[in-house]
């Protein structure tokens, strides 16, 4: 038996954002409790290239300095499309969530600017980022203006172990 460390939900709800290439898949999800968003999320509302990678259909990216971590993910040639960002704030304004999730591959600093309002009215119990070593000072110096506690949580690929870090 797992203990509960959130009370339990009236009814669990998704809402997810995706501008990339595989938004024709999620929108196939035909759920009353999950909206799917054709929208990137960032700092302000702007129109933006999306760095597709070529070896596979979930590493997009709308950060320059990705391309520069990641040659062989994207290619000496790169494919782009063009796309709309919105802030957070605009996008679900007066929303509350329990747990937000984002992957948004170098784009985390802007997303959580984008949230300003969100994250100081009613911030998630839990916010989770998938970041790269190059971009966690900045965007961890955002988060703490939110979030009274934030952790660094690696994970060893080979053992599966999560090792958490002290804030820095």
């Amino acid at each position: 038996c797992l203990p509960r460390l959130f009370p339990k939900p009236d009814r669990l709800r998704m809402e997810i954002s995706d501008a990339g290439g595989d938004f024709k898949r999620l929108r196939k999800i035909n759920h009353p409790e999950i909206s799917v968003f054709q929208v990137a999320l960032g700092k302000q509302s702007e129109t933006l290239p999306m760095y597709l990678s070529k070896t596979h259909d979930q590493g997009h990216t709308l950060s320059c300095e990705m391309l520069k971590c990641f040659p062989d993910v994207f290619g000496r040639k790169l494919k782009k499309i063009t796309v709309q960002v919105h802030p957070v704030d605009s996008q679900f304004p007066q929303k509350k969530f329990n747990l937000v999730k984002a992957d948004i591959e170098g784009s985390e600093l802007a997303f959580l600017k984008g949230g300003e309002k969100l994250f100081s009215w009613h911030p998630p119990r839990v916010l989770m980022i998938e970041i790269y070593p190059d971009f966690f000072a900045a965007t961890h110096q955002e988060a703490i203006r939110h979030f009274r506690i934030c952790k660094r949580v690696v994970l060893n690929k080979k053992t599966l172990a999560l090792h958490f870090f002290p804030q820095e």
